[in-house]
């Protein structure tokens, strides 16, 4: 009698812990994050160079039928030097759990082992979403010590994908300075206000003041009001 005790007691928390794993592993494809649709023209008000872009590579030693990602990635820099990484409309992960964004401070990551042998690699935000724009805030200093994006799984230390990023040399033109510099725009990020676009509720925000006087709301990750 005490042994089928011990051994129903033993099943119990052997099912419990199953049943933990398995619902871990469903939630993000029974209930995936929405998509936010954020883009840093909207942000600002009017189209801005890229200081960078890049695309997440396919077809690496470190993805599978499950661990993949796809898409564009651009870099933008705001007067203040902190940069805003935009995920392009075309970005698309495989659904899991616990993806975040980090900085490599090593180019070429394409599996586990590029990752993890990167000592130099920064955590910069959780994923908000499997696909679509999005825009995340890096400081300039990080941002600057940094030669790839890479999407990772924390929770099972998988590879998912990586873009390397290296910003155009002195003197050398953005990939697209041509179609926007003829507008007078600077890959640097003004100070526009951005109330429209945060009135919407896409980012959090908060009332802040901006050296001209003026007020705007700004999403306190951007660090573009002081």
């Amino acid at each position: 009698m005490r042994y089928a005790a011990i051994g129903f007691l033993v099943g119990g928390v052997l099912g419990l812990a199953g049943g933990a794993l398995g619902m871990l592993l469903a939630f993000p494809f029974l209930f995936p994050p929405a998509e936010v649709n954020e883009t840093v023209a909207a942000m600002a008000g009017r189209d801005v160079a890229p200081l960078v872009e890049s695309r997440f590579r396919e077809g690496v030693a470190g993805q599978d039928a499950a661990h993949w990602g796809r898409g564009g990635v651009r870099a933008y820099r705001s007067d203040d030097g902190n940069v805003l990484i935009e995920l392009q409309p075309d970005f698309e992960v495989g659904p899991g759990p616990n993806f975040w964004i980090y900085l490599n401070a090593r180019a070429g990551v394409d599996d586990e082992s590029d990752f993890e042998a990167d000592a130099g690699r920064q955590r910069l935000a959780k994923l908000k979403s499997f696909t679509g724009s999005q825009v995340y805030a890096a400081s300039g200093m990080d941002f600057d010590r940094a030669r790839a994006i890479t999407i990772w799984c924390e929770s099972f230390g998988q590879y998912i994908a990586s873009a390397d990023i290296e910003e155009p040399s002195a003197g050398e033109a953005s990939p697209n300075a041509d179609a926007q510099g003829s507008a007078g725009n600077s890959p640097s990020l003004g100070r526009a206000s951005m109330e429209a676009y945060f009135h919407g509720g896409v980012l959090p925000w908060r009332r802040t003041s901006i050296k001209s006087g003026d007020r705007c709301l700004v999403d306190p990750r951007l660090g573009l009001a002081t």
